[in-house]
């Protein structure tokens, strides 16, 4: 979940979902847009929904290897009170 940075929350149980909208706007360069909810818990049992924390961004591709379909990312995440830039190479999911 882009938008908090990794291990900021932790415990034993994990919920999450996430969904990104890709697409190539000129010929190696694309955009995408995405969102996500989740949270921790301790057990199962005590999952609280209305805890959950949002996030969404956007994002900035560049194709390095056209025939691997290789991206160079830049990522704007936000999150309940917080925000992150990410960059990598490859896709998140």
């Amino acid at each position: 979940m882009r938008g908090y940075y990794r291990g900021r929350f932790r415990d034993k149980v994990l919920y999450a979902a996430q969904a990104e909208y890709r697409w190539q706007f000129y010929r190696r360069f694309g955009l995408t847009v995405f969102g996500g909810l989740g949270d921790v818990s301790e057990k199962i049992e005590s999952i609280d929904f209305s805890e959950v924390k949002p996030s969404y961004g956007f994002g900035i591709r560049y194709m390095i290897l056209p025939k691997r379909k290789v991206n160079l990312r830049l990522d704007f995440g936000f999150g309940k009170e917080t925000q992150g830039i990410y960059i990598n190479i490859t896709e998140a999911f």
